[in-house]
C-alpha cells in the first residue's frame, strides 16, 4: 500500500496535511516542496527537477515568484514523495529509505529506483519491489 498521507506530509505545508492528497495536487504544491523533498532525498533540487521533468529555468522561475507548481508537476513530485514514504516505511528510517532510492539496483538493470520515478510505470515497478521486499518475496 502506498502511504499517501505520509507522502503529503513530506511535501505539503502543515496547513494542507488534513486535505486529500488529490486536492493538494490539483491545486498545485508550493514550489518550496521541491527543495523540501530534495533535502530529504539528499539530492539537489535540480536533480529532482530532472526526475520530475521540470527544467532548471522553470524551477528558477517558480522559486523566484513563489508560484505553485502545475498539477502535472505536483503529481510527479507527489509520486517521488510517495516512493520515499514507502521506502522509509520499509526501512523504518528516512535516510535509509532515501539511500535505497539513490542506490543502483540490479533488479532495475543497475538503475537507481529514483531514476524510474519519472514515469508512472517506473513508479509502479519501484512500489512493487518495495512490496515484495516487505513481504519477504525475492525480486
Amino acid at each position: 500500500m502506498i502511504p499517501t498521507a505520509s507522502a503529503l506530509r513530506l511535501v505539503a505545508p502543515r496547513s494542507e496535511h488534513k486535505l486529500r492528497p488529490i486536492d493538494v495536487v490539483r491545486r498545485g504544491l508550493e514550489s518550496a516542496s521541491l527543495d523540501r523533498l530534495a533535502r530529504l532525498l539528499h539530492i539537489s533540487a535540480e536533480e529532482l527537477g530532472r526526475i520530475i521533468g521540470v527544467s532548471r529555468a522553470t524551477l528558477h522561475r517558480r522559486r523566484s515568484s513563489r508560484a505553485r507548481l502545475k498539477p502535472d508537476e505536483s503529481d510527479r513530485v507527489f509520486r517521488v514523495a510517495s516512493a520515499l514514504a514507502a521506502a522509509t516505511e520499509l526501512f523504518e528510517n528516512a535516510d535509509s529509505g532515501a539511500e535505497w532510492l539513490r542506490t543502483p539496483n540490479p533488479v532495475f538493470e543497475g538503475k537507481r529506483p529514483l531514476d524510474l520515478l519519472d514515469t508512472a510505470i517506473g513508479f509502479d515497478e519501484v512500489i512493487r519491489l518495495i512490496g515484495r521486499i516487505e513481504n519477504g518475496i525475492g525480486p
